[in-house]
């Protein structure tokens, strides 16, 4: 008998926040740090006052405030300077009990700078916060592995040394990058920065070296980031014990235990994927869950796109509607339609910074990133992600595709409304709208987007009330204020832009304007 999809939850199993004065949570942040970054994003989501937490844009008096105001944030703070300094050192004082000499006058200042940069990421980095811990934080292991060279001795001078050198400094900056990329909102965009960093950080630092030294330099600081970056012993030791568990429908724990490899784990691409054919929206929640805490991004998205492509035409748009509703991560639905690996060769060549830009954007050219809609279910994804985008002609284009499936109408009907309210520059303009927008009240049921569709039947209202500017501007005034809890996203950020715009016409007209 089919088992069923299972209720997984790869969160931290933490239920309250770090404690400055635990030695085993300064144990359990560098465990975070190194092996699951992914659980920093988290922290900051469970623990850290909304009102400082993930505020792009924010000045640096505000986050300073948030310092003082705030014992979670501050904690975090404290801890993950303590640990930037405490972990080199430590290193520093283990090499030397083992007898070895260590330059002190070197590592000081450098640990020194560590923590002077985690506290003005910490000060300065409104947008993610924890995205600008993953940047402090990769400083310990580069710190680590510096204050390591340092007390072997080893200088530049000689092909080994700067073949040690590279090496040594590449795996600290492919660790340390892995973990920004793990800590990001979007792991496509880890593994592209990645791509990148890689590609034009090892044609910099070779030229930088020299031309004698230049090359192994830049060869073993390249493969060691690569390594390092792809975490290449940790996929070894997972992946290739767990492909039998995988296989015969166990491996649980590697679920947990693969917090970091970015290559995909065995049979999980076609684990994924059955569990979405069995049950559609408990299989979204589990892709969530590896997208969310894991960096399988490739095998996660493969999945979803090999199970749209099976699914029934009459229920193809319901799907991307149901994997579309309340995301915080939107490439599931981005990569329906554009190409994921195209997105990552996209960026390893923005990453060629040697080469001329007019090349570089040729190169691009080849791997074109732009949502495709050859397909029905590449199309169904291309117009929910335009709609996300905040751009409903485009998506209005995308849903003609899928037109005649159930939903489409109705969809292509949402989306052309939407362009149209964007585009009315008056209040006659406005009352026309509700004329033009009378086929959504024809729409036979039932519906695929019914709150959608009864906050654009509120919209034609106010519409067509819109001689009497007073009481359209106070409807429109009280629909905002709601919007956030009665509408679904990715229409709510469009309908949003609609009612400030004609907010904004109908006041005016109010005022004596001429709107």
């Amino acid at each position: 008998m089919m088992q069923p999809v299972p209720h997984l939850d790869l969160a931290p199993r933490l239920k309250r926040p770090l404690q400055l004065w635990s030695p085993l949570d300064y144990l359990r942040l560098l465990y975070w740090i190194f092996f699951f970054p992914q659980a920093l994003r988290w922290y900051t989501d469970t623990f850290v006052d909304p009102e400082h937490a993930n505020r792009p844009g924010v000045a640096d008096d505000d986050l300073t405030a948030a310092l003082r105001h705030d014992p979670v944030w501050r904690g975090l703070v404290i801890q993950c300077a303590l640990l930037t300094a405490l972990t080199p050192l430590g290193l520093a004082i283990g090499l030397q009990g083992l007898g070895v000499s260590v330059d002190w006058m070197g590592t000081i200042p450098i640990v020194a700078l560590g923590v002077l940069y985690v506290v003005m990421r910490a000060t300065a980095s409104g947008a993610w916060s924890s995205m600008g811990f993953g940047a402090g934080i990769a400083v310990p292991f580069a710190i680590a592995f510096i204050a390591f060279f340092d007390a072997i001795g080893s200088a530049p001078s000689s092909t080994l040394g700067a073949t040690w050198l590279g090496a040594t400094l590449g795996a600290a900056l492919g660790v340390g990058h892995s973990v920004v990329g793990g800590i990001g909102n979007s792991p496509a965009r880890g593994l592209t920065r990645g791509a990148s960093f890689v590609v034009g950080g090892g044609m910099l630092l070779g030229l930088a070296v020299g031309t004698n030294t230049g090359i192994p330099f830049a060869v073993a600081g390249v493969l060691s980031f690569w390594v390092a970056f792809l975490r290449l012993p940790d996929y070894v030791l997972l992946a290739l014990p767990s492909a039998p568990a995988w296989s015969r429908g166990r491996g649980d724990g590697l679920w947990r235990a693969s917090r970091v490899p970015p290559l995909p784990m065995p049979a999980l691409q076609r684990r994924l994927e059955a569990w979405l054919a069995q049950d559609w929206p408990r299989g979204i929640e589990v892709v969530d869950q590896f997208l969310a805490y894991t960096r399988q991004l490739i095998p996660a998205i493969q999945a979803v796109n090999g199970a749209l492509a099976r699914l029934p035409s009459e229920r193809l748009l319901a799907a991307v509607a149901e994997m579309a509703h309340e995301r915080l991560d939107w490439d599931p639905v981005r990569f329906g339609s554009a190409s994921l690996y195209n997105s990552l060769w996209n960026g390893a060549i923005e990453g060629l910074v040697l080469i001329p830009g007019r090349l570089r954007r040729r190169w691009q050219a080849r791997f074109p990133v732009e949502p495709r809609m050859d397909t029905p279910a590449r199309a169904a994804c291309a117009g929910f992600w335009y709609l996300h985008e905040g751009k409903p002609a485009k998506a209005a284009h995308a849903f003609s595709v899928v037109r005649s499936l159930p939903g489409g109408e109705e969809m292509f009907l949402i989306a052309t409304s939407l362009a149209e309210a964007l585009e009315v520059k008056d209040i006659t303009t406005i009352g026309r709208w509700s004329e033009r927008t009378a086929g959504l009240s024809e729409l036979p049921g039932p519906h695929l987007r019914p709150t959608t569709l009864r906050i654009l039947h509120f919209l034609r209202e106010v519409a067509a009330g819109a001689d009497r500017p007073e009481h359209a501007a106070a409807a429109l005034a009280q629909l905002l204020s709601d919007l956030d809890a009665t509408c679904p996203q990715p229409e709510a950020s469009v309908i949003r832009a609609v009612a400030e715009r004609w907010r904004d016409i109908l006041v005016t007209a109010e005022d004596g304007g001429t709107g």
